[in-house]
């Protein structure tokens, strides 16, 4: 246990006594302690509560969304595909994209393809350029976290790749947040060149 769950330990056990305190002096017949039993109460349960409070306000920023509960994610049909999507925004003024966006950003899906391109985004914040596995050879940009910069590094261009992540922008090629890795996998097989026909050989021949 660190020192700041020590801290705040302590401060629930200073609340949950001071209030016990008042909660048992009010709820009593007076006596000759009664008055010492509200004060040493009220003392503890504002003090308590005052350094819980300071305790919350310099915690740093992971700790408390550590605390907040995490939104279920909700995610896109499956016929869905960021093919789809990326037909739905072709031909269409950027207000027109801006409302599909609204429909669709914050949604969850799952994206497959190949990779193209592992780069920085932003400080320490990397992303993978996506092909898609469709006819479209369209891509994705798939945005991480600084946790899974490792995983990153150790890919290679032409690298199967299948990832989770939320839709944040539908325009210029599209852009992923909050993306985890599923699976990656040496680069697909290419098509095998189909065997020339030999028709003139075989007219000869005849």
């Amino acid at each position: 246990m660190g020192r700041r769950e020590i801290i705040n330990s302590g401060l629930l056990a200073a609340i949950t006594l001071g209030g016990g305190a008042v909660v048992t002096a009010l709820s009593t017949t007076a006596t000759a302690y009664t008055p010492y039993l509200l004060s040493v109460g009220w003392i503890a349960l504002l003090g308590g509560a005052a350094g819980l409070m300071y305790m919350l306000r310099t915690a740093p920023r992971a700790a408390i969304n550590a605390m907040a509960p995490t939104p279920p994610r909700e995610f896109l049909d499956p016929d869905i595909t960021w093919d789809v999507l990326s037909k739905k925004v072709e031909g269409r003024t950027s207000l027109q994209v801006e409302a599909l966006n609204k429909t669709y950003a914050g949604k969850w899906m799952r994206v497959s393809g190949t990779v193209y391109d592992v780069k920085r985004i932003y400080g320490d914040l990397c992303g993978v350029d996506i092909r898609l596995n469709s006819r479209s050879y369209g891509s994705v940009l798939a945005c991480f976290g600084k946790q899974a910069n490792q995983q990153l590094a150790a890919l290679n261009k032409g690298d199967s790749i299948t990832i989770v992540g939320k839709v944040e922008r539908l325009k210029g090629g599209g852009t992923m947040g909050d993306c985890e890795i599923e699976h990656v996998g040496p680069p697909p097989e290419k098509p095998k060149p189909k065997p020339r026909r030999r028709a003139a050989a075989s007219k000869s021949a005849g």
